[in-house]
């Protein structure tokens, strides 16, 4: 196998290693997006004006949002662990990266549901 070709499936299962541990970090989430879509597709079926189904379409871009929020937080912070700030018994940088992480992630969610 030439150093091309290992270096670029290295990359590949960095890569599926990376979308497999979101995946199984953000299933609840993802699970409950789907199931208030489904839910929200009955009721539209059933009754096209009902109040219920307007209400599932927020949550369900609410879930949407916060999928997408978690997404560009680890993205734009791969290097911030706070597991091993909260482990390290590191109080104080803990509260400022998790401060950080929520406003960023409060930005997303509300600039993502207000834009829609």
């Amino acid at each position: 196998m030439t150093e091309r070709v290992h270096t670029g499936l290295q990359r590949t299962q960095r890569w599926a290693t990376y979308w497999a541990r979101e995946l199984r970090r953000l299933w609840v989430p993802i699970v409950a997006m789907l199931v208030l879509a489904y839910w929200r597709r009955q009721l539209i079926d059933e009754h096209p004006t009902s109040e219920m189904a307007r209400i599932l379409y927020k949550v369900n871009i609410v879930a949407g949002a916060a999928i997408l929020a978690h997404v560009l937080r680890s993205q734009m912070f791969p290097y911030l662990d706070l597991r091993r700030l909260l482990e390290r018994g590191e109080a104080t940088k803990f509260l400022g990266a998790a401060v950080l992480v929520g406003l960023v992630m409060l930005a997303i969610i509300l600039g993502f549901t207000l834009g829609l």
